[in-house]
């Protein structure tokens, strides 16, 4: 005879199947299997979320508690909190330490008016870093060991 299998309760609901496959994604990288109920009606036409009563997480009885904590887990803004090894590349904001940072020419915006208005390019100039967060720019300069 078969054994009845495990009992699953809904610990989440969503409206969107994007944010849905994420939950489940962050579930199943902690090892908790899941699965999502009502998926496919929501992925064939959205409008009927609301009708069938959303996307449902839904997790073993006995792992519940477990999975709505993960869930509810957010992840750090910043890596200060963590101790970092000085010797490892990490881009992070001299100004603020966000890692919301990106690399590309300074100036585009006046660049592109200046090639508007007069029809002159101004010279591109080199890369830099610049931060999301604080709106600071740098320039990484690599450290050169001297030979011994």
């Amino acid at each position: 005879m078969d054994s009845m299998p495990d009992r699953l309760v809904t610990i989440a609901t969503f409206r969107d199947v994007p944010e849905a496959l994420l939950a489940k994604g962050k579930l199943e990288s902690a090892g908790i299997e899941c699965v999502l109920g009502d998926e496919y009606i929501v992925r064939m036409d959205w409008f009927w979320a609301n009708a069938v009563g959303g996307i449902k997480l839904r997790v073993r009885e006995e792992e519940a508690f477990t999975a709505k904590t993960i869930l509810e887990t957010v992840e750090p803004e910043s890596f200060a909190d963590f101790e970092l090894d000085p010797n490892e590349d990490q881009r992070i904001c001299p100004r603020c330490g966000s890692s919301n940072i990106s690399y590309g020419p300074p100036n585009r915006g006046l660049q592109l008016l200046a090639l508007y208005f007069a029809a002159l390019p101004l010279p591109r100039g080199g890369d830099r870093w610049k931060c999301a967060s604080c709106g600071a720019h740098w320039e990484v300069v690599p450290d050169h060991e001297e030979a011994e």
